[in-house]
This record gives C-alpha cells, sequence and structure tokens, in this order.
C-alpha cells in the first residue's frame, strides 16, 4: 500500500483493496487501474471502474486482485466543491465510467513505485481532475469568518471547541454553527473530530505510537482512536499501520 498525504487530500493506493462497511466526512473518487472492482451502497452492490461518492455515504469496498486508488478530498475544498456541483446535485453518487483516461490511470499506477516523488503526485491528481471536470476548478471564496476557522481547526483542533471559535470570530456559538454548515456542507462538530483524527494520523505517519497520537489530539487512548479510525475508514490503525513493510507513506504540500 502506498499512501500520499496532504493537509486537505489523501491518495491511496494498493492491489485488492477491501474495507468494511463506514461512512466519513471526504468527498471520494475510487478508481480500478485496470478491470473494475465492486461496492456496496445502501444494500446495493455496483460494479464499476471508477466511481464519486459525496461526503458521508455508507460504503464497502471489495477489491479485485488488481490496483485500485482512493482518493480523499475535504469537502470545502476548490476540487470537492466543483466536483459535487457538476456531479453531485440529485445523487450522492455518481458512475464515472470512460471518463479516466488511460494515460492517467497510468500515471495512477506509476504512484506507487519506490521512486515516485511528491511533485509527480500533485501533476497525476491535476491530470485526474482534469479528465473528470474538463477542465481544473477555480477558487471558492469563503465567508472570511470561516477561512479563519479552517486555518484554527487545521493547526490545533484538539485545543478547540465552538465556544473558543465563536469568540475568535466575534460572533454567536449557533450563528457559528448555522454559517460553518451553509459554507462547509459539515456540522462543525463533525469537522472538530475529523480535523483530530488527521492530526493523529499526521503523527503516526511521522513516527509517533498510537497511544502518542491519540494523547496529542485528546482522544482517550489508542483504542478510542482506533474505534474513530476503523468508524471511518473501514480498517483498523494495525491494518492500515502496523507493518512499516508494506506501506509506504509520502507527505506533500498542497
Amino acid at each position: 500500500m502506498t499512501i500520499y498525504f496532504w493537509n486537505s487530500r489523501l491518495l491511496i493506493l494498493d492491489q485488492s483493496l477491501s474495507t468494511l462497511p463506514h461512512i466519513h466526512h471526504y468527498v471520494e473518487i475510487i478508481i480500478s487501474i485496470e478491470g473494475t472492482f465492486r461496492i456496496l451502497i445502501e444494500d446495493n452492490w455496483i460494479e464499476t471502474d471508477a466511481i464519486l461518492l459525496d461526503k458521508d455515504v455508507s460504503h464497502q469496498l471489495t477489491g479485485s486482485n488488481r490496483e485500485q486508488v482512493v482518493l480523499l478530498l475535504e469537502p470545502e475544498t476548490i476540487t470537492a466543491e466543483a466536483l459535487k456541483n457538476k456531479f453531485l446535485c440529485e445523487s450522492a453518487i455518481f458512475i464515472l465510467d470512460k471518463l479516466v483516461q488511460s494515460e492517467t490511470k497510468h500515471a495512477l499506477k506509476n504512484l506507487s513505485h519506490p521512486t515516485a516523488t511528491p511533485e509527480e503526485a500533485n501533476r497525476t491528481l491535476a491530470l485526474l481532475i482534469k479528465d473528470i471536470l474538463g477542465i481544473l476548478p477555480t477558487n471558492k471564496l469563503f465567508d472570511p469568518r470561516v477561512k479563519r476557522v479552517l486555518a484554527e481547526l487545521r493547526s490545533s483542533p484538539e485545543k478547540k471547541n465552538i465556544r473558543e471559535l465563536s469568540r475568535l470570530v466575534h460572533i454567536s456559538e449557533s450563528r457559528l454553527m448555522h454559517l460553518f454548515k451553509e459554507e462547509v456542507g459539515i456540522p462543525i462538530r463533525q469537522y472538530i473530530l475529523w480535523a483530530r483524527l488527521m492530526k493523529a494520523v499526521n503523527a503516526i505517519v511521522a513516527g509517533n505510537s498510537f497511544t502518542h497520537a491519540a494523547h496529542e489530539v485528546n482522544f482517550a487512548d489508542s483504542a478510542h482512536l482506533s474505534r474513530t479510525f476503523k468508524r471511518m475508514f473501514g480498517k483498523t490503525l494495525t491494518e492500515v499501520f502496523g507493518s512499516s513493510k508494506n506501506i509506504s507513506i509520502i507527505t506533500c504540500e498542497d
């Protein structure tokens, strides 16, 4: 398994990727490099070579013996907004058959090679998004108060609660909750939990123990952190990070 981490994106490449049913707050693109895969959504099995899922869609992935790619995007990002606006206005899923070009799939496959670089990952993701959208999306302008809250939660989610954040941007707690949900599309309490989980994952990627990562972001213990991770990703921390010889982790800049 190869994993690329950005501040607001996560790219996973693996052979025969399978998960338990799970739900998370990322907008997700799943691609099979060759052939198809099967995915369970609302009691219906779908077989496809590429699919787009909105945030908060429960799903279970059954891999084949072929390499698969999973791209997770924080929903307030420019790319996620563009994908939702184009494909997810009437449904929480969209089949992307035939949209991803063979050249792009080949470039994605190359990202699992040990010599692949973060720069190659950035270029390949740009190719992928251009295949799907036709163009690269332009910036979305957030309310300045929401933008500041997002920045605070990315830097230190374990130290922030709604009361502190509302004081920071000089609005009431109820107004902040409404504004955040309207702009980002996720209740702020769910986003705070998600931001804490992502910071814990980054700590593990940096070489810290599960226990240290859990305490750093105020989870009760490593078991609490692992349960939250499994609920959102369908795999335990040990399954993903427990065997360093089987996983390559690369950090990137947006």
